[in-house]
């Protein structure tokens, strides 16, 4: 899965306390102990502090591992997105362990796993349907459409009067991973998930491998 579990993290924390305006704006102290490998925002913090707010922007728009892991914190651990993603009626999803950990991807390992049928059917439910409520369904849409880390990924097989709303993730053997959901004018949403690996341990992240798949289901779409 690995930091596809940053769009369940933040609809789960919205869920449950999306209208608390206070805490959303309420800074939450780390330490440098907390910092983990691909935390450009957190990183860069001088105060040591973060909002929940700041949590989810990092988190969704930059794939930040530090604010995944705070979002994680907030919520009481990994198992918290397993059973939130039960509710969502994913069978085949869980989250076992913080970043970057779950980023392993040992083949046969079924830690921090999902599927693609699964992850369709999660971004549809979220950004689509609202089964985390109207409020997550608006602040998914919100930072996952204003994404910055898919360019060479499924915005790159974009074409035509697209828009994307997803969430990226990368990890060891070659996994590359992205998921979201299409717009296409007034046509019907499409949700979608490109999942990737190889069985070689130090193979490279190939980010052209979903450009070209998503190139082939917007060809599909226009047909």
């Amino acid at each position: 899965m690995c930091s596809l579990f940053k769009v369940l993290a933040v609809a789960n924390l919205l869920r449950l306390r999306g209208y608390e305006d206070q805490y959303w704006s309420t800074p939450i102290s780390f330490s440098a102990a907390d910092v983990v490998v691909n935390s450009p925002v957190a990183a860069a913090s001088t105060s040591m502090t973060m909002t929940p707010n700041q949590m989810a922007d990092a988190a969704l728009r930059f794939s930040d591992n530090t604010a995944g892991n705070l979002l994680l914190r907030e919520l009481g651990g990994p198992a918290k997105i397993t059973q939130f993603a039960k509710a969502l009626g994913a069978r085949q999803t869980r989250l076992d362990r913080i970043e970057p950990e779950l980023n392993e991807g040992i083949p046969g390992d079924v830690r921090d796993t999902t599927s693609a049928h699964d992850m369709v059917a999660i971004m549809e439910a979220l950004l689509v349907d609202g089964d985390a409520g109207q409020l997550a369904r608006s602040r998914l849409q919100d930072l996952m459409l204003r994404n910055t880390t898919s360019g060479k990924r499924a915005r790159a097989g974009l074409s035509g009067p697209f828009e994307l709303a997803d969430k990226t993730g990368a990890g060891d053997y070659g996994v590359v991973n992205d998921a979201g959901v299409l717009w296409q004018g007034k046509g019907q949403p499409i949700a979608m998930c490109i999942l990737t690996r190889t069985e070689e341990a130090s193979a490279p992240n190939n980010n052209d491998v979903i450009a070209d798949v998503t190139r082939l289901i917007v060809s599909e779409l226009a047909a």
